[in-house]
């Protein structure tokens, strides 16, 4: 059963484009942390950050200038150079979110209330696994983690 649960998980990381399934899995496994999804969290904040042709497409939704100021922007700067900024700033504020996420609350605003990331099963029904610690693996997590295949 253990060998069944291993192979499963292994498939699906590597699927999800993990680098390196077998460390994940043997700290699911091991461990009992939702490294499955983490790594598909991860993942995901990843894609919104490197989609900068689509986050520059959606700009115009928050400001009707946006179009016009990164026209301006695109004109001075190289477009390759334009674009890595972007991606970084990308980068950054998906760091800020995960930092966020992480804490739990916000403090200083109020420590009462709090959230917390859940893993759910095939049925869409908590396992009562927190999804936590997204900040221990997000800043290297593109360049280690990701096949090459799955980065572009």
């Amino acid at each position: 059963m253990e060998n069944c649960r291993f192979k499963d998980l292994y498939e699906q990381l590597k699927a999800a484009g993990a680098t390196n399934p077998k460390s994940w899995v043997n700290s699911e496994l091991q461990e009992n942390i939702p490294q499955l999804a983490r790594f598909l969290v991860l993942k995901g904040l990843t894609d919104i950050y490197h989609d900068v042709e689509g986050n520059i497409s959606e700009m115009d939704i928050y400001s009707d200038e946006i179009t016009e100021v990164y026209q301006k922007l695109a004109s001075q700067i190289d477009n390759q150079e334009l674009k890595e900024l972007l991606h970084l700033y990308g980068k950054s504020i998906i760091g800020k979110v995960i930092d966020m996420l992480d804490q739990s609350y916000l403090y200083g605003v109020n420590d009462k209330v709090g959230w917390s990331l859940m893993e759910l099963d095939d049925k869409g029904t908590t396992t009562d696994r927190l999804i936590q610690g997204l900040h221990e693996d997000f800043i290297e997590f593109e360049e280690l983690e990701l096949a090459p295949s799955i980065k572009a």
